[in-house]
Protein backbone atom coordinates (compact mmCIF):
# COMPACT_ATOMS: atom_id res chain seq x y z
CA UNK A 1 0.00 0.00 0.00
CA UNK A 2 2.51 2.18 0.95
CA UNK A 3 4.91 1.71 -2.39
CA UNK A 4 1.59 2.62 -4.29
CA UNK A 5 0.95 6.24 -2.62
CA UNK A 6 4.85 6.72 -3.02
CA UNK A 7 4.66 6.08 -6.89
CA UNK A 8 1.66 7.51 -6.99
CA UNK A 9 3.25 10.87 -5.55
CA UNK A 10 6.30 10.75 -7.90
CA UNK A 11 4.15 10.58 -10.67
CA UNK A 12 2.04 13.22 -9.95
CA UNK A 13 5.14 15.47 -9.55
CA UNK A 14 6.59 14.41 -13.09
CA UNK A 15 3.65 15.73 -14.47
CA UNK A 16 3.32 18.68 -12.29
CA UNK A 17 7.05 19.30 -13.80
CA UNK A 18 6.09 18.64 -17.51
CA UNK A 19 3.20 20.73 -17.40
CA UNK A 20 4.90 23.38 -15.91
CA UNK A 21 7.80 23.09 -18.68
CA UNK A 22 5.00 23.03 -21.23
CA UNK A 23 3.96 26.32 -19.35
CA UNK A 24 7.09 28.15 -19.48
CA UNK A 25 7.62 27.17 -23.33
CA UNK A 26 3.64 28.64 -23.92
CA UNK A 27 4.30 31.83 -21.61
CA UNK A 28 7.70 32.38 -23.62
CA UNK A 29 6.18 32.11 -27.11
CA UNK A 30 3.65 34.90 -26.30
CA UNK A 31 5.55 36.99 -24.73
CA UNK A 32 8.36 36.58 -27.02
CA UNK A 33 5.62 37.41 -30.18
CA UNK A 34 4.43 40.15 -28.51
CA UNK A 35 8.21 41.43 -27.91
CA UNK A 36 8.07 40.96 -31.70
CA UNK A 37 5.29 43.16 -32.29
CA UNK A 38 6.78 46.29 -29.92
CA UNK A 39 9.98 46.16 -32.23
CA UNK A 40 7.96 45.75 -35.51
CA UNK A 41 5.52 49.05 -34.21
CA UNK A 42 9.06 50.61 -33.00
CA UNK A 43 10.61 50.23 -36.13
CA UNK A 44 7.62 51.90 -38.30
CA UNK A 45 7.52 55.23 -35.85
CA UNK A 46 4.39 54.24 -34.05
CA UNK A 47 5.57 53.51 -31.00
CA UNK A 48 4.51 57.42 -28.93
CA UNK A 49 1.13 56.36 -29.91
CA UNK A 50 1.00 53.18 -28.18
CA UNK A 51 3.42 53.83 -25.01
CA UNK A 52 4.03 57.80 -25.48
CA UNK A 53 2.53 57.62 -21.60
CA UNK A 54 6.19 56.42 -20.61
CA UNK A 55 7.31 59.95 -21.74
CA UNK A 56 5.74 61.42 -18.85
CA UNK A 57 7.29 58.81 -15.87
CA UNK A 58 10.39 60.09 -15.42
CA UNK A 59 13.20 57.28 -16.91
CA UNK A 60 10.06 55.34 -18.00
CA UNK A 61 11.68 54.53 -21.47
CA UNK A 62 14.39 52.77 -19.14
CA UNK A 63 11.95 51.09 -17.27
CA UNK A 64 10.17 49.92 -20.12
CA UNK A 65 13.26 48.19 -21.26
CA UNK A 66 14.50 47.08 -18.20
CA UNK A 67 11.42 45.30 -17.52
CA UNK A 68 10.68 43.81 -21.10
CA UNK A 69 14.08 42.49 -21.01
CA UNK A 70 13.63 41.45 -17.32
CA UNK A 71 10.32 39.39 -18.15
CA UNK A 72 12.19 38.02 -21.37
CA UNK A 73 15.20 36.91 -19.23
CA UNK A 74 13.02 35.03 -16.59
CA UNK A 75 10.63 33.44 -19.13
CA UNK A 76 13.04 32.09 -21.24
CA UNK A 77 16.12 31.12 -18.12
CA UNK A 78 12.99 29.10 -17.10
CA UNK A 79 12.37 27.41 -20.58
CA UNK A 80 15.35 26.61 -20.21
CA UNK A 81 15.95 25.69 -16.93
CA UNK A 82 18.44 27.58 -15.79
CA UNK A 83 20.91 26.03 -18.35
CA UNK A 84 24.31 27.21 -18.77
CA UNK A 85 27.14 27.75 -21.26
CA UNK A 86 29.90 25.81 -19.38
CA UNK A 87 32.60 26.28 -21.76
CA UNK A 88 32.00 29.79 -22.33
CA UNK A 89 30.67 31.72 -19.64
CA UNK A 90 29.81 29.35 -17.06
CA UNK A 91 28.45 31.94 -14.60
CA UNK A 92 25.82 33.40 -17.07
CA UNK A 93 22.35 31.25 -17.99
CA UNK A 94 22.25 30.58 -21.74
CA UNK A 95 19.38 32.69 -22.18
CA UNK A 96 20.73 35.69 -20.60
CA UNK A 97 23.52 34.76 -23.22
CA UNK A 98 21.48 34.65 -26.20
CA UNK A 99 18.93 37.58 -25.17
CA UNK A 100 22.02 39.78 -24.46
CA UNK A 101 23.43 39.09 -28.20
CA UNK A 102 20.19 39.43 -29.89
CA UNK A 103 18.98 42.59 -27.96
CA UNK A 104 22.37 44.07 -28.60
CA UNK A 105 21.98 43.48 -32.36
CA UNK A 106 18.62 45.38 -32.64
CA UNK A 107 19.92 47.98 -30.16
CA UNK A 108 22.77 48.65 -32.95
CA UNK A 109 20.33 48.15 -35.79
CA UNK A 110 18.43 51.33 -34.55
CA UNK A 111 21.23 53.19 -36.14
CA UNK A 112 19.96 52.82 -39.40
CA UNK A 113 16.76 53.55 -38.94
CA UNK A 114 15.16 56.73 -39.43
CA UNK A 115 12.56 56.20 -37.11
CA UNK A 116 14.91 54.59 -34.23
CA UNK A 117 17.46 56.32 -32.45
CA UNK A 118 20.74 53.86 -30.81
CA UNK A 119 21.08 55.10 -27.12
CA UNK A 120 23.56 53.36 -25.02
CA UNK A 121 21.37 54.02 -22.27
CA UNK A 122 18.89 52.17 -23.17
CA UNK A 123 21.45 49.01 -23.73
CA UNK A 124 22.68 49.57 -20.32
CA UNK A 125 18.78 48.98 -19.02
CA UNK A 126 18.08 46.37 -21.29
CA UNK A 127 21.37 43.97 -19.94
CA UNK A 128 20.09 45.59 -15.99
CA UNK A 129 16.76 43.88 -16.93
CA UNK A 130 18.66 40.94 -18.38
CA UNK A 131 20.61 40.04 -15.27
CA UNK A 132 17.60 40.90 -12.86
CA UNK A 133 15.48 38.20 -14.74
CA UNK A 134 18.24 35.51 -14.26
CA UNK A 135 18.46 36.35 -10.56
CA UNK A 136 14.76 35.74 -9.86
CA UNK A 137 15.06 32.68 -11.96
CA UNK A 138 18.25 31.41 -9.74
CA UNK A 139 16.03 32.37 -6.65
CA UNK A 140 12.85 30.01 -8.16
CA UNK A 141 15.38 27.47 -8.82
CA UNK A 142 17.15 27.10 -5.93
CA UNK A 143 13.75 27.46 -3.99
CA UNK A 144 13.03 24.25 -5.74
CA UNK A 145 15.51 22.32 -5.10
Amino acid sequence: MRRASHAARATRGTERRAWARTLAWVALGVFAAVFVAIIVIANRGEGARWWGFLETIPYGDKLGHFGLLGTFSLLLNLALRGRRLARVVPWVMLGSVLLAVAITAEECSQAFLASRTFDLADLAANFVGIAAGEVVVRWILRRRG
